[in-house]
């Protein structure tokens, strides 16, 4: 067996308990104190040639194992305060959860929703047919006066109006009672067809 060697095992087996039972005072992990100390053997061993010749191989070791202990713990603690807020943020935001459901009803949800499908699906909808859905709901124009607005024909507003209606009704699709409002307007629309 290599002199080197000799040593090294020596060492390591002489010191190895005490130095763990070092490393375990500062972070409470004998797994975890059990890598800092071989890693801190290993340190000294790869590095040996390079010190002092008056290093004490033991100083060595338990500098290194105090350094590492040392990078260990801020890790935890970095860790420990990431979980930390990451456990704030999710109760606030369980809170603002539970707030905004107890203020709202179920009905005011789905309506919130509703509107704000309609309003997309609105936005999205061509400049035109939305101008004669509009036209037509909020203030009430016939067919007649609508085509007289626009300058076309009234079998085009007929036209453009049940396109809106159309793709409304795919967007409502998920919501029940929405789609009974629109298809009580569409049957009221037929009227005026």
């Amino acid at each position: 067996m290599n002199p080197d060697t000799e040593i090294f095992n020596r060492l390591y087996v002489r010191y190895r308990s005490n130095f763990i039972a070092i490393a375990r005072s500062y972070v409470e992990d004998t797994a975890v104190a059990e890598d800092i100390v071989t890693d801190s053997f290993v340190s000294w061993w790869l590095r040996r040639n390079t010190l002092p010749e008056n290093t004490d191989p033991r100083r060595y070791v338990v500098g290194t194992i105090k350094k590492q202990c040392l990078e260990h713990l801020r890790s935890r603690q970095i860790q420990t305060r990431a979980h930390k807020n990451l456990r704030d943020t999710n109760a606030r935001m369980l809170a603002y959860h539970l707030a905004s459901l107890e203020n709202n009803t179920t009905e005011n949800l789905h309506a919130e929703e509703v509107v704000e499908i309609l309003r997309r699906q609105l936005e999205a909808m061509p400049a035109l047919m939305r101008d004669i859905f509009i036209a037509s709901r909020t203030e009430e124009l016939s067919h007649k006066e609508i085509a007289a607005r626009f300058h076309i024909s009234e079998r085009r507003v007929k036209y453009e109006l049940k396109k809106a209606l159309d793709t409304l009704k795919e967007s409502f699709r998920d919501y029940l009672p929405a789609f009974f409002i629109l298809w009580a307007i569409d049957l009221l629309m037929q009227d005026y067809r």
